[in-house]
This record gives structure tokens, sequence and C-alpha cells, in this order.
């Protein structure tokens, strides 16, 4: 069992799928929280602003294993901008329009930036190596 996992893990995009799952957890454990204090949307800012930071340390060192800091750090910013302003729409459309509960919009999100997210970090990292 330790050695399927182990060989698992070697695919780069396990390794992200898993980098993703604690990111989403921890960021939406930070969204509930500050959903308590602030709106939605100040909740998910907040949240996805400090899940930047546990992704881009994540990614660098266990996903893409990239040295590159300067580089990375410039452009990896710009992946979570798009995701940002694509996750935000989401959640408009999510609590707005569909009138749904906002506790569960970040999990509607997360389906939908987790392929786009992939495949331009991967653009990002594979520039810097």
């Amino acid at each position: 069992m330790a050695a399927m996992l182990q060989k698992l893990l070697s695919v780069r995009f396990a390794r992200f799928i898993v980098v993703g799952g604690i990111n989403t957890v921890s960021t939406y454990v930070i969204y509930l929280i500050f959903l308590l204090y602030f709106s939605s949307f100040v909740a998910y800012s907040i949240s996805f602003v400090l899940g930047i930071v546990i992704s881009f340390i994540l990614n660098r060192f266990f996903v893409f294993k990239v040295g590159r800091l300067v580089q990375t750090m410039i452009t990896f910013p710009a992946v979570y901008i798009f995701q940002y302003a694509l996750g935000l729409g989401l959640l408009w459309i999510w609590v707005e329009v569909l009138a749904l509960d906002p506790r569960l919009g970040p999990l509607l999100i997360v389906l939908v930036t987790v392929p786009t997210t992939y495949l331009l970090m991967r653009f990002v990292f594979q520039r810097a190596a």
C-alpha cells in the first residue's frame, strides 16, 4: 500500500491534487471563520489571499520542485488573479443569482477552478525550471 501511494505521488498531477486538497481544506476553514465576521465576499477574499501563500509554498517545493524563487514569485500571482476573478464571479452567481447558501459556494468554485489552475501553474513552473 505504501509503495502504491509513493508511486501515485510520483505523478505530478497527483501531487497537485494532494496539495490542492490540503489548500482547499485550509482555505475553506479560514473562509468559514471569517464568514462569522464579514460578508461572503470579504471572507472569500481573505481566505483566497492566504490560500495563495499556502499554495505557493506547497506547489513550489512538493509539486513542481522549482528553485527559481524570484521568477515564480512574479508569475505565480497572475494565475491566482485569474482564479480569483473566476471564483468571485462564480460565487456571485451562486449567492446573488441562484440565492444558494454562501457556505457551499467555495466548494463549487473548486470544482471549476482546479483543472484551469493546474494547467496555468504547470506553465508557470515549467518556464521557471
